[in-house]
């Protein structure tokens, strides 16, 4: 149930944004965008992805900016 999934990961990425981890907050986004593409809302899936991948950036976490970067690209395949 991918709607179920994305209801408990937007839980995830605030319970996040809250301890101000950022590594986490990365991850829970990643997870959300990845989501809502096998949700078929690539509109979010994209935002969420090209969010977590600017923090990704930020942070200088080389690794979880091209998963990020790749999940961006399979999300513009389902639009």
């Amino acid at each position: 149930n991918w709607s179920k999934a994305a209801e408990l990961q937007k839980e995830a990425v605030e319970v996040n944004r809250r301890s101000g981890k950022e590594k986490e907050i990365i991850f829970s986004l990643a997870n959300l965008g990845t989501t809502y593409i096998q949700n078929n809302e690539p509109q979010k899936a994209l935002e969420t992805l090209y969010e977590a991948a600017d923090m990704a950036f930020k942070n200088k976490d080389v690794f979880t900016e091209t998963r990020v970067l790749s999940s961006i690209g399979y999300a513009y395949e389902e639009t």
